[in-house]
């Protein structure tokens, strides 16, 4: 097992050697997150009834990795991309089928990683356009405040959800502002559209001790806008 984890590492290392890379760090905001879920028997909530729950802004990070492959002299480059985010958000929206729209206040994050083939047209020097298909997952949790009763107790929800299958898609632009041989810094902006699967649960605890919890096939459909830095090591395509 130790050979098959070090012949794989060895592989990864040349590929990485004999690549150009380009490296992004981006701030994002979420504009909209919408998810569905079926709740059984909600206290907190009211009865049984479908509840649909949308995640407000959030702000966070994401920081990819990607590895552009050829030797040769093109407009066009391909290759392989990785990366990783996490925001953070205080307040969860919900509306039941029959019922007016409400919200939690709380602790919310999402972290998300992918993996996918990534595209970057350079049209002059000193932009490209990139591409970024990927599939990764994501996971939700979100715990809200303690809420009173009118009989004086409280209770807290929990909401979490994890998505085994997240398509992300990326598109975007690269502003090169620095332009020499083998380095090229620049600032990178765009949007993501993302569509996840998974599964997913409710719960509610009250002061009394008294707990209820119920799982649920989970989707969402969330949209991004980033902007960030993109640095890039060895020359592109178009510099060769």
């Amino acid at each position: 097992m130790k050979k098959f984890f070090l012949a794989i590492g060895l592989m990864f290392a040349s590929v990485c050697a004999f690549a150009n890379i380009e490296l992004d760090v981006n701030m994002y905001g979420t504009i909209a997150k919408a998810m569905a879920t079926e709740s059984t028997d909600d206290d907190a909530i009211g009865g049984k009834l479908k509840v649909n729950y949308t995640q407000p802004f959030a702000f966070g990070f994401e920081d990819n990795v990607n590895f552009f492959f050829g030797n040769k002299a093109s407009k066009f480059d391909a290759g392989l991309a990785l990366f990783i985010n996490c925001d953070f958000f205080n307040k969860i929206e919900y509306k039941p089928e029959s019922g007016e729209k409400d919200s939690m206040s709380g602790t919310g994050c999402n972290v998300g990683f992918g993996i996918g083939p990534v595209f970057r047209i350079t049209f002059a020097n000193p932009f490209s356009l990139f591409i970024r298909p990927t599939l990764g997952f994501n996971l939700f949790v979100f715990e809200s405040e303690d809420y009173k009763n009118t009989d004086g107790s409280s209770f807290k929800r929990t909401i979490a959800e994890f998505d085994l299958f997240k398509f992300d898609v990326n598109v975007g632009g690269r502003s090169w502002l620095l332009n020499v041989d083998g380095f090229h810094l620049g600032i990178d902006y765009g949007a993501i559209i993302g569509l996840g699967a998974g599964f997913g649960g409710t719960g509610s605890k009250g002061s009394s001790s008294s707990s209820n919890t119920n799982a649920f096939a989970a989707g969402d459909v969330d949209f991004k806008l980033y902007l960030g830095c993109c640095m890039n090591f060895g020359d592109r395509g178009f510099d060769r």
